[in-house]
């Protein structure tokens, strides 16, 4: 079910010149049936238009006693007030609620395709349902229609404007929890190993390693070491003695 919302300060409706329907304030509800609507849809739907936050909050009204013992009830311009919050049934207002087909068009090339718009006998009984539903949960008297299946004139002089167009299966509603975005699932992906923080360098590390570093060095042997004084006497000693021989 597809519905555009319009909030008025007057709506209208002529079929053959003549009007039929006539609101002062509330909403103009222009109503879209599909294939795939029940009886619970369009209750939901109903119940939604009726609730709907639309008008600024109420201005508060006080009341004072006269001397004669009457009474007179002041109303206060206090600024600013809530915005959307209050509804059509908050504020005593009206609801024209009109059928059309056409919200579910589809466009072939320039031409619009309405197979996506439920056959006129059933989507009528549809209609009737919403409009029912709409005077059990608020008032009979403040709910009007046009006249399914017959050409129309709608006016309507838009407060705002404000026009909120809805379908009764879009995600995101308040009773439902949003969705996350762009969420990548991490389910089966390998886990990465976590790095062990460096210990922090201090200055009686870096004394101890380079310590380390000049023991390690004194230790290896050396290949170009030159004999001492002592020793080059002991050749020479020998070289001497076996000469003598």
């Amino acid at each position: 079910m597809r519905l555009v919302i319009q909030r008025v300060l007057e709506a209208s409706v002529k079929v053959d010149g003549t009007y039929i329907s006539k609101t002062g304030p509330g909403l103009l509800v222009l109503v879209g049936i599909t294939h795939t609507d029940t009886k619970d849809t369009i209750k939901k739907a109903a119940l939604k238009v009726l609730k709907m936050r639309l008008w600024h909050e109420k201005k508060k009204t006080t009341t004072t006693k006269t001397a004669d013992g009457g009474e007179i009830e002041e109303t206060k311009d206090e600024e600013p007030r809530k915005t959307w919050a209050c509804s059509v049934m908050d504020y005593d207002y009206e609801v024209l609620a009109v059928s059309q087909f056409t919200l579910y068009a589809v466009l072939k090339g320039n031409k619009p395709d309405f197979h996506n718009a439920r056959e006129p006998k059933s989507a009528s009984e549809l209609f009737e349902n919403f409009c029912d539903e709409l005077r059990k949960n608020y008032k009979a008297d403040k709910i009007q229609t046009g006249k399914f299946q017959h050409y129309m004139n709608v006016g309507l002089v838009n407060d705002g404007p404000v026009t909120i167009v809805w379908d009764t299966d879009e995600k995101g509603d308040s009773d439902q929890s949003p969705s996350p975005i762009n969420v990548k699932s991490t389910k089966g992906a390998p886990k990465k190993e976590k790095k062990k923080p460096e210990e922090p360098k201090t200055k009686a590390t870096e004394e101890n390693k380079t310590q380390e570093g000049k023991e390690a060095v004194s230790n290896e042997p050396t290949q170009t070491e030159k004999p001492t004084d002592n020793q080059k006497t002991e050749v020479t000693t020998k070289v001497n003695e076996n000469e003598t021989k």
